[in-house]
């Protein structure tokens, strides 16, 4: 990869990464700035499910990546959360995303 491929691939990256930013800032007011009708118990119950699995799915990719730190080039990791799945991280991951 030549000098001027890696700098276009930093520009393309800031980009996204600008674009990204400015997409959750949206989300985030429009969390702020919106009502749910209907049954505001129902509501806050989903509600806090959705939280719960946010803070399972971070806490869960921060274990999986704590645990297989600098092992995963040096060996075949099968103990801890990788021992119930093959790639936990995505497993948290889709937990985080559905929450």
């Amino acid at each position: 990869m030549s000098a001027t491929q890696g700098l276009d691939l930093q520009k393309v990256q800031k980009i996204r990464k600008g674009a990204l930013l400015l997409g959750l800032i949206g989300v985030i007011a429009m969390a702020f700035v919106t009502a749910s009708k209907g049954n505001p118990a129902f509501h806050e119950g989903i509600e806090a499910v959705g939280l719960g699995l946010i803070v399972i799915c971070i806490v869960g990719r921060a274990w999986c990546s704590l645990y297989i730190g600098g092992r995963k080039k040096a060996e075949i990791v099968d103990r801890g959360p990788y021992s119930v799945s093959r790639n936990p991280l995505y497993v948290f991951s889709f937990m985080g995303a559905f929450g």
